[in-house]
């Protein structure tokens, strides 16, 4: 493979203000910490921005890390397979990752704030179904699954970005129980709320086969397959919002077409229909060193043509 670019986003996010131990605070909500007498070893993490205040205890010194944009959580294994050159001006990376098993809920934003300027907007909309896939692995109370097994958080959380539809890929539902539920919110919802969307968990790698993963007590969780894919991914910090998102998977797409990918309207369409926003961090992590990425999956053909791009350009250095 080529050599690769790595970036950092952007940087204009506002840093939080300091605040004393017993309060650690982002931009948009504080976390209350209890005092350093009543600590116990204990994890918890979750999404930026779509939780109510939550209590975090755990070991201050272990914890520190976090804020400065460790990543404490298993990830996913995945083979890079080829990275954008140094010239580059939208570094991207492709991926190729095994099958995997994830648990996801599906939610409907509401309408407005088209802009991104109202992240309480997006604290609500996100907020149910992550604390129904929190509620699962029992991030914060007893799992709410069968035999109440509590399950490790990894990284990242994924959330799709278009409508919710039968043929859509990227998650093949497995059937928990009977009657197999099909997906598909419709083709058009422009006289309601938004399109539905859906979140998932992907779950540690332990759980590599059905029979391992306990069923889901709610009913709103679902276990899903997600086959083995190739995609690309462009990496960048800051705030982790759904507008700002779309608008880094734009761009990404644009580069690819600068790079020779053939994207006529319908491959271009079919990109921003598919991708995905992944969120990394807790929400106690400064900004700046806040992980997000913008992940697109690409076909087969589609990932000859990025290595063959990465190849062309080792041969003319």
């Amino acid at each position: 493979v080529g050599s690769g670019g790595k970036n950092t986003g952007d940087h204009s996010d506002e840093r939080p203000p300091l605040h004393p131990v017993e309060s650690i605070a982002t931009t948009d909500r504080d976390f209350i910490v209890e005092p350093i007498s009543s600590i116990k070893i204990e994890k918890y993490t979750c999404l930026p921005h779509i939780y109510p205040p939550l209590v975090f205890k755990f070991k201050l010194a272990s914890k520190m890390g976090m804020v400065f944009g460790k990543i404490d959580v298993a990830e996913p294994a995945y083979d890079v397979l080829a990275t954008s050159g140094p010239s580059s001006q939208f570094p991207w990376e492709v991926r190729q990752y095994g099958k995997r098993y994830a648990i996801e809920a599906e939610f409907t934003p509401k309408k407005g704030g088209g802009d991104g300027s109202s992240s309480s907007k997006n604290d609500n909309d996100n907020r149910a179904p992550f604390m129904e896939l929190a509620g699962y692995i029992g991030v914060m109370g007893p799992a709410q699954n069968e035999g109440s097994t509590k399950i490790a958080m990894t990284a990242p959380v994924a959330i799709e970005n278009e409508k919710v539809r039968g043929s859509k890929k990227g998650g093949t539902k497995i059937a928990m129980t009977a009657p197999v539920a099909i997906e598909g919110e419709g083709e058009d919802d422009s006289d309601g709320d938004g399109d539905a969307k859906k979140m998932q968990f992907w779950l540690p790698a332990e759980y590599d086969d059905l029979s391992k993963i306990p069923k889901p007590s709610n009913p709103d969780v679902r276990v899903v397959e997600v086959p083995p894919e190739a995609g690309v991914v462009h990496r960048y910090n800051g705030s982790f919002n759904p507008q700002r998102a779309r608008g880094m998977a734009k761009s990404l797409v644009e580069q690819l077409g600068k790079e020779g990918v053939d994207i006529d309207e319908s491959v271009e369409k079919e990109m921003m229909r598919d991708y995905q926003s992944w969120g990394y961090n807790p929400p106690f992590t400064i900004s700046y060193f806040k992980r997000n990425e913008v992940w697109i999956p690409l076909t087969e053909g589609q990932v000859k043509e990025l290595v063959n791009v990465v190849g062309d350009a080792d041969v003319k250095n």
